[in-house]
């Protein structure tokens, strides 16, 4: 058994994603962190589900613990601009239920360099979206059944 396994995560970390994952967001949720012993941070965490693209259907994200509001990231203020770039907005209630990308990328922390997490907008609309959206619905009339003789 791997590590990863009996250890999961508790946030979902750069390193964790195995390349660009598609995600609908399910919460923005503010948690209490303790990064030092004796210290105590308020962050923001960004909850969400990991989605099949072609299925759109939840998957599982290996060695990442999830909770009843899905995985959680923790939301550094360059990954809250660019989910605001990608929704159209900074208000994160407004965020729910969106479709977001999130890819590992290097990044300068602390003085070194880490694998972190960015986002951008999917390059197609995940299934569920596109059903909902008027644009993607073909313009033809429907077809009638021939009568019966």
């Amino acid at each position: 058994m791997k590590l990863s396994e009996m250890f999961p995560a508790r946030f979902v970390r750069g390193r964790d994603l195995p390349g660009p994952i598609l995600v609908q967001v399910n919460a923005i949720e503010r948690e209490e962190m303790h990064p030092r012993p004796g210290v105590t941070e308020q962050k923001y965490v960004l909850r969400f589900e990991r989605l099949d693209p072609r299925a759109n259907r939840p998957t599982l994200l290996p060695g990442v613990s999830r909770s009843r509001a899905g995985y959680g990231a923790i939301l550094r203020k360059a990954l809250a601009e660019q989910i605001a770039t990608v929704t159209g907005s900074d208000d994160t209630d407004e965020w729910i239920g969106k479709y977001v990308v999130l890819e590992p990328c290097q990044a300068h922390a602390a003085g070194r360099d880490v694998l972190s997490i960015s986002a951008r907008a999917p390059k197609i609309k995940p299934a569920a979206e596109a059903m909902h959206d008027p644009s993607t619905v073909a313009s033809t009339p429907p077809v009638e059944a021939p009568p019966a003789t």
